[in-house]
């Protein structure tokens, strides 16, 4: 979901061997009316609370989110320090990360404008 688009929340599926750079290509495609750059122009960030879990759908951070606003934990989570690599493997990245299920927020996305929340 894009910040400021309700309802706009989508979910792709990809093979966990997959490299960062390919998830970037797999969720461009659900965004042609919000993406004004390329795929590689996408910022990646694990969906993951200060204390290693999934943030969850219902948490107040998401439910901000959702409203259109950043709180100081999404903030933090999307520092440049914690952004995905392209050239990072998924199965590396997640790595000893609880496995992922419903009513969570796995992947946050960055558009050069907006911050948007994508489930896996």
């Amino acid at each position: 979901m894009s910040v400021g688009e309700p309802g706009t929340a989508s979910g792709v599926k990809i093979d966990d061997s997959a490299q960062v750079w390919e998830l970037k290509e797999a969720i461009a495609p659900k965004l042609p009316d919000r993406l004004k750059c390329t795929p590689a122009g996408l910022r990646l960030f694990l969906g993951k609370s200060v204390d290693g879990a999934w943030l969850e759908s219902d948490s107040e951070d998401v439910k901000k989110l959702k409203e259109g606003e950043k709180t100081v934990a999404l903030e933090a989570l999307t520092s440049k320090k914690k952004e995905l690599q392209g050239e990072f493997g998924l199965q590396d990245v997640l790595t000893g990360m609880p496995k992922p299920s419903t009513n969570q927020i796995h992947l946050l996305v960055l558009l050069p404008t907006t911050l948007g929340l994508w489930t896996g």
